[in-house]
């Protein structure tokens, strides 16, 4: 069913947007310590247990810069979402 509406009877327009920021960020984390693990692991040349640190280690940071680089594209596309969602919603007729 269609149901246009005059756009000056329009007093208030609520966007609602379901954030994704956590999901990224953890996949972000997730990706970046498996990679930084793999590398040191595969490319250390000191004892067993100094390999076993040096992963562990470079898993950890390797894993926040990953999050760290999911929230700023998550955040950039973020803006883009929002400004096509106005575009949209402001253009006559709004169909409900």
């Amino acid at each position: 069913m269609d149901s246009t509406i005059d756009l000056n009877e329009v007093k208030s327009i609520t966007l609602v947007k379901n954030s994704k920021a956590l999901y990224g960020i953890l996949s972000g984390f997730l990706v970046g310590s498996v990679a930084g693990s793999l590398i040191v692991h595969y490319q250390h040349r000191g004892s067993e247990r100094e390999k076993g640190r040096d992963t562990l280690i470079a898993g950890g940071i390797f894993g926040l810069l990953g999050a760290a680089g999911a929230a700023v594209i998550g955040k950039i596309s973020e803006k883009e979402t929002l400004s096509r969602s106005i575009f949209f919603v402001t253009n006559p007729p709004i169909n409900l």
